[in-house]
């Protein structure tokens, strides 16, 4: 009888440890400047909308991510999600950054400018957020976050077939939440 208890007690702790581990991880609160000179937190910004943060950590991942920008502008209407770009910029020298920012604004309209954010600090922290790989470091890295700023998925790399179907499967099954 001790034993099966046992059996239960443990059996009973490794699944809370297992719904722990499986719990989405929300986006930590973040302050950020933007192209257009206003502040944005997130995930406060979108707040009640379904978000995706398109990433880049170096001035190599330009290409990738202005591809999932333009593939992001061609999301079906029902599936209305919100989009910021985040450029990393803390390993840039201080005195190089609005060289980079005034660049970065160069044929971009004022909306887009509002949703482009600059990220000087907790690059660290960002970069375990998306799975950082140093040799993907000129890649796009992607993350979803549901209505509440939860990380709801995430991927690296171009939006080719297999990463815009899973990104399109995951918007899906944010949206049925509602």
């Amino acid at each position: 009888m001790d034993r099966k208890i046992s059996c239960i007690g443990g059996l009973a702790f490794i699944c809370a440890g297992l719904a722990w581990a499986q719990a989405p991880q929300r986006l930590p609160s973040t302050n950020l400047p933007s192209l257009a000179g206003s502040r944005v937190t997130l995930p406060a910004a979108s707040r009640g909308r379904v978000a995706v943060l398109v990433i880049g950590f170096t001035q190599g991942s330009s290409d990738p991510t202005s591809q999932w920008a333009a593939k992001l502008a061609t999301v079906p209407k029902s599936l209305p999600v919100t989009q910021f770009a985040v450029a990393v910029l803390e390993d840039a020298p201080a005195f190089f950054r609005p060289i980079i920012e005034t660049g970065m604004r160069h044929g971009l309209s004022k909306s887009d400018q509002r949703n482009f954010l600059i990220l000087n600090h907790d690059e660290t922290l960002w970069k375990k957020l998306v799975g950082f790989r140093y040799s993907q470091s000129d890649a796009a890295y992607i993350l979803l976050l549901g209505r509440h700023g939860h990380i709801r998925g995430h991927w690296m790399g171009l939006p080719n077939a297999v990463n815009w179907s899973g990104f399109l499967a995951a918007l899906r099954r944010v949206e049925a939440r509602r």
